[in-house]
């Protein structure tokens, strides 16, 4: 069979293309009948019709990236199947309008500086760059920024490479310290993120920070007598401080000369704050979010009880606030989105047995960093399954601290312990885990978890790579990029929680007392402008078999 068919004149090439060409394709073998089946499945999972997906363009990436193809209980190799089927067919249609870079032979410049590098991992990423170049005729000594966005263009819209980022972040690295340090040839910047806005404290007037580390200071100091100021857990401090640098980073975005922004009384003015809400606004379409409220919760308390500004300009913040206030009343629609798989049966149970596999992978042979990891990630989601905490909870846990062996029923059983100073709500949280962690924690304590800690001495049982534990972010990325990867699902920490009270409400109809118990919810209310209806159709279907078994009674 030839392995592909005659090359096609299209502009703007669609997925709809490919499957004329293979469809026009004679033998009808079973290669290309494969083919046809996962460029069908493909454009269902993605929810786009075939003549809606450009092959050379971000919107066919992101799809390979970002669907939720779990949701239709596809298993990791069969997606990976279809994914491969796919890149296949636009290969063999003739439409992918580049040659690979693997058959691009490097120019005698770019032979000439690779050659000499030994470490077999960066020559080979320096040698995808050279070919790249090579192809493009540009010289080392020309090689620049814009030069690195346009090979990751080439990869992220044409080679529909998996990591494009990781790949050109890495190629930069190597670059620099293999290339750059020679005659002629430029260092290069990283990649530049949209959502990467904020400038370091020390980018700011030093008064600044100082003013912003004396609110922190005095917030964790504070006691019942300070009428201006009340105590915060150290969670809450930092989390404002970091907070505060974010917003006055947007007002410098939005157009506030830098130097102006000496003192958080500085910060809140309107007229400051109001061009850092336009900054906002303008990368959400104009539509205020979550982010813009905070924010100006944030400084509408700032202008309050510390800075004292105005009270005419006080009251012009509470104005926009009350403006921007999101309607919290139920999940929202992101959140609803993302739970709408898991109400397969077959979704959930896959992901309840996701920390045992993952344990099962981690523990074959000897630990190493990459089993660390994902060990770590079998204990963080069996610990998300059981115990719905927080995330600010779940990274900060401690093995000492935070665990406790306690006589039940079942004779001795893990408990996680968090006390009520640690919890949004001020209530205790004691609640048992799995017998089949403990020997997973033991092994994870022991053998696993200082291969991540690299000798920090870290006592968390998510530890980052100081002492301290890993960050909001890094945690929260980790464990959606390995769900993602193992079961194709978009879940990210604070949904656990969601899926705990479906799960329960989904068994037990109307429960929401014990699940205001189990989240730790001050007030019943909260639970139900949640939970409300979410578990209508387990209430439907338990109605209905209690109207078949009266049914069958009476006859």
């Amino acid at each position: 069979m030839s392995t592909s068919v005659h090359s096609l004149s299209i502009s703007n090439p669609t997925l709809q293309d490919v499957l004329l060409a293979l469809t026009s394709a004679a033998p009808q073998t079973p290669s290309i009948r494969n083919m046809i089946s996962s460029a069908r499945k493909f454009c269902e999972v993605a929810g786009r019709q075939p003549f809606n997906m450009r092959l050379h363009s971000p919107e066919l990436r992101a799809a390979f990236q970002t669907v939720n193809w779990g949701a239709f209980r596809f298993t990791r190799q069969r997606w990976a199947n279809i994914r491969s089927d796919v890149k296949r067919a636009i290969r063999f249609a003739g439409l992918n309008d580049t040659v690979k870079q693997s058959k691009i032979p490097l120019s005698d410049k770019w032979e000439e500086i690779i050659s000499p590098i030994k470490h077999p991992t960066q020559k080979s990423m320096l040698c995808r760059l050279g070919r790249f170049c090579s192809g493009l005729q540009i010289s080392p000594d020309d090689v620049d920024d814009d030069t690195l966005n346009l090979f990751f263009q080439d990869l992220a819209d044409i080679q529909c490479s998996k990591s494009p980022e990781r790949i050109t972040r890495d190629t930069i690295r190597c670059w620099n310290k293999h290339i750059a340090t020679g005659d002629g040839a430029r260092l290069l910047s990283s990649l530049s993120k949209r959502d990467c806005y904020s400038l370091p404290w020390d980018a700011f007037p030093i008064s600044f920070f100082e003013d912003a580390r004396s609110l922190h200071d005095r917030s964790l100091m504070a006691t019942f007598l300070d009428e201006d100021i009340r105590q915060v857990r150290p969670a809450t401090a930092e989390q404002r401080e970091r907070q505060i640098r974010r917003l006055a980073s947007a007002e410098v975005r939005g157009g506030v000369p830098i130097s102006e922004i000496v003192d958080l009384r500085a910060l809140v003015h309107p007229a400051r704050l109001q061009k850092g809400m336009e900054f906002l606004l303008s990368r959400n379409d104009g539509k205020p979010n979550q982010q813009v409220y905070d924010f100006l919760i944030l400084a509408q308390t700032i202008a309050k009880h510390w800075a004292k500004i105005d009270e005419v300009q006080i009251a012009e913040i509470t104005k926009w606030a009350k403006k921007t206030k999101p309607n919290k009343s139920g999940m929202t629609a992101r959140n609803r989105e993302r739970m709408e798989p898991l109400k397969d049966p077959v979704v959930r149970e896959r992901l309840y047995d996701l920390p045992k596999q993952l344990a099962a992978k981690a523990l074959v042979g000897p630990p190493t960093y990459a089993k660390a990891m994902l060990l770590q990630s079998a204990v963080a989601i069996g610990i998300l399954l059981n115990a719905p905490i927080r995330l600010q909870n779940l990274r900060t846990l401690e093995w000492d601290t935070h665990f406790a062996q306690r006589h039940t029923n079942d004779g001795k059983t893990l408990f996680l312990v968090l006390p009520a100073h640690e919890v949004k709500n001020d209530s205790d949280i004691e609640l048992p885990l799995p017998k089949w962690l403990e020997p997973v924690f033991d092994r994870y304590i022991n053998d696993y978890r200082p291969l991540i800690a690299k000798g920090s001495g870290s006592s968390f049982l998510i530890p980052g790579p100081t002492a301290k534990p890993k960050s909001d972010s890094g945690t929260r990325s980790h464990l959606m990029r390995t769900i993602k990867r193992e079961l194709g699902l978009t879940i990210n920490p604070h949904l656990f929680r969601h899926i705990a009270a479906f799960t329960f409400l989904t068994a037990y109809p109307g429960h929401y007392e014990t699940v205001r118990k189990l989240l730790g919810h001050k007030n019943i209310q909260t639970t139900l402008n949640f939970y409300t209806g979410i578990e209508d159709e387990a209430a439907i279907a338990m109605f209905g078999a209690m109207v078949e078994t009266i049914g069958k009674e009476e006859t």
